[in-house]
């Protein structure tokens, strides 16, 4: 018997001592009204890194997929994957930093999707949902350093001070969790001119959605 499983208007699948296999049946597309999704198995190798013996050449996972972009994959060890989780992370500015507004210029390392724009220092979000958001970044001398999370254009709920002295920086730090929705805009605003180098390791400023 074939055709054991429908989905949808999607039937597939055989029927195997009363077991449905789906088994070299090919991808299961669905179909929205702009776009057709399907649900496959992939072979996805895994390739340690230096000094690592947890390569897996025979690793596969079920994945699901919007034409030739994956979207969503899960691991036959259970782990999940997401080419796309809305993101970014930064580093300290690449150059001297103004001493007053918004912070500016930072160092990007990752941001899927060019949501983070580094000449106005703001995050859009793409998608609505939960983000935890964090930052640290030290000052070019000592004495108070102020960070202040913007949200929208204005000062949101988070702001973290900490005082330095002659022989050390002073720095400031903070992560919370905020909810955003779809176009909603984040940034950071000091008073005080931000440590900076071209590598970006003297700061860091990222969100990432969680749910």
């Amino acid at each position: 018997m074939s055709g054991v499983l429908k989905l949808g208007s999607t039937t597939f699948g055989t029927e195997n001592n009363g077991k449905i296999e789906l088994t070299n049946v090919g991808p299961t597309q669905f179909s929205s009204s702009n776009h057709t999704w399907e649900l496959k198995a992939v072979d996805a190798p895994i390739v340690g890194a230096n000094y690592s013996t947890n390569d897996d050449p025979l690793s596969g996972q079920l994945a699901i997929y919007n034409g030739a972009t994956k979207l969503w994959g899960i691991t036959e060890s259970g782990y999940q994957t997401n080419p796309n989780m809305p993101l970014f992370s930064c580093g300290s500015p690449i150059n001297s930093a103004s001493a007053t507004g918004v912070l500016k210029n930072l160092k990007i390392f990752h941001n899927p999707g060019n949501h983070y724009n580094s000449s106005t220092g703001l995050y859009t979000a793409p998608i609505s949902g939960y983000y935890l958001i964090y930052h640290w970044f030290m000052n070019s001398s000592s004495g108070t350093m102020d960070v202040y999370s913007i949200y929208n254009g204005v000062r949101d709920q988070v702001g973290t001070t900490y005082g330095g002295n002659n022989s050390q920086y002073a720095h400031a730090s903070g992560s919370y969790i905020r909810y955003l929705s779809a176009g909603d805009a984040i940034g950071l605003e000091t008073a005080q001119t931000v440590y900076h180098s071209t590598d970006g390791r003297h700061g860091a400023f990222g969100a990432i959605l969680i749910g």
